[in-house]
């Protein structure tokens, strides 16, 4: 999937995938605010940034069986047998993608400065040589 993206052979790619965060980012002034929304959290920062617009409504959480299907394809999500080279040529592959990502994460005003920390520490878990840099 990750070649046919880059060789822009997926019929279904959504804009980060072929064009990097960057693409959400350009159109912001430098000091512009988000809310940010992170997979590993989904309901907890869904819920949080509902109730920071003011919603009257509380949101309706799906069930365990219905959190299973993550992607578009409705596959569930594979786990990771990349070897430690090809985590790190993942790493390097996404660089760019990781700094956008950090410089999200440090304007999302629904996360707290822990919850950021917590972010930054997986990512550091899972590419030390792009965090370090």
């Amino acid at each position: 999937l990750a070649r046919d993206i880059i060789m822009q052979k997926e019929p279904f790619v959504v804009p980060h995938a072929r064009w990097g965060y960057q693409s959400f980012l350009d159109p912001l002034p430098s000091n512009t605010e988000v809310f940010f929304i992170r997979t590993k959290f989904l309901w907890e920062d869904w819920i949080n940034v509902n109730n920071l617009l003011g919603s009257p409504h509380n949101v309706t959480v799906p069930s365990e069986n219905e959190t299973k299907r993550l992607n578009a394809r409705g596959e569930v999500p594979i786990t990771s047998n990349l070897s430690d080279e090809g985590r790190k040529t993942v790493c390097r592959f996404l660089m760019d993608d990781i700094q956008v990502y950090i410089d999200f994460l440090n304007r999302a005003i629904n996360l707290s400065d822990d919850e950021v920390k917590v972010t930054l520490r997986d990512l550091q878990e899972s590419c030390p040589e792009i965090i370090n840099s």
